[in-house]
């Protein structure tokens, strides 16, 4: 009986059939063929594996698999570290400029104080590596910035950490960088931000505090000039000197000898002592905090 059954079943689909073309209109024929049960199984087995193929061949290799739900879930995660690594490399080359900016213009004396968060110099920017193969001036210019900026880092951390930070300049001791007599006292109408100290030629010009040079360089209007960066947020800067002591990177301790009073520059009728105190990013009198 169970014979039977297979060999009825072989029969059926091995019997063969015509298919025949017929024109709608006149009837003609107009091709026929031969097949069977088996042929039509085997042709759309092939067609449906072929397609399955075809199918995966196109969510695999072509950008179609993201329109599957839930497919592109996976990727999210990677995508938004990706967007947040660009805003941040965006965010620190704005705070880059801005920072070379607002010290080439502390360093010229031409900054206007607006907002105090605004020249906070000790945070104002993360150094921002890159590693170009071919670098231009600015380029070089940049990474010494950014050098610096790691020193100054550095120091902080190993040799400021001991220090109070924090604190109010009333509470901080500060040695005077000159002995003389005031000629022009700070004025931010007129701004200027610091006070004028006659003194004789060739007078030493001590650091206010323990810190580190973040600037020694020459402009045609305030002659040699030097910025130091000392703990608890104060910065202290030394124009119209007439020869700087030390350079951009230096750590030098409280009435530690920087440079040397003179006259240069264009802004200055006689030898003399142009100094400046900030504090968070604020031009601070200087008489109020030590005797000249």
């Amino acid at each position: 009986m169970q014979k039977t059954l297979i060999q009825r079943i072989l029969h059926r689909i091995k019997t063969p059939y015509r298919l025949v073309i017929l024109n709608h209109e006149t009837y003609k024929e107009i091709g026929s063929y031969q097949l069977n049960l088996l042929n039509v199984y085997t042709l759309l087995s092939m067609l449906m594996v072929i397609g399955a193929l075809l199918v995966t061949m196109l969510l695999f290799f072509t950008p179609v698999k993201r329109l599957i739900p839930g497919y592109g879930n996976t990727n999210h995660d990677d995508y938004t570290n990706l967007y947040k690594k660009v805003q941040t490399l965006e965010k620190g080359m704005e705070a880059q400029t801005l920072y070379i900016s607002k010290m080439q213009s502390l360093i010229n004396g031409e900054i206007i104080m607006d907002d105090p968060k605004d020249m906070l110099i000790d945070s104002m920017v993360k150094p921002f590596n890159s590693d170009p193969v071919l670098k231009s001036k600015e380029e070089i210019a940049l990474e010494d910035e950014q050098l610096l900026e790691r020193q100054i880092s550095n120091v902080k951390n190993q040799k400021l950490s001991n220090f109070a930070v924090n604190l109010p300049l009333e509470q901080l001791y500060f040695v005077p960088p000159v002995q003389g007599e005031i000629s022009e006292k700070m004025s931010v109408e007129k701004n200027h931000l610091g006070i004028d100290i006659i003194v004789p030629k060739n007078t030493e010009v001590k650091s206010i505090m323990d810190g580190y040079i973040i600037s020694a360089d020459w402009t045609q209007e305030t002659g040699n000039s030097l910025v130091i960066q000392h703990h608890n947020e104060v910065l202290s800067v030394y124009r119209h000197n007439s020869k700087l002591l030390k350079k951009a990177g230096d750590y030098v301790k409280a009435g530690e000898v920087v440079a040397i009073a003179g006259n240069s520059g264009e802004l200055t009728n006689g030898p003399h002592l142009h100094f400046e105190l900030w504090y968070q990013g604020k031009a601070m009198n200087p008489e109020d905090y030590m005797r000249f």
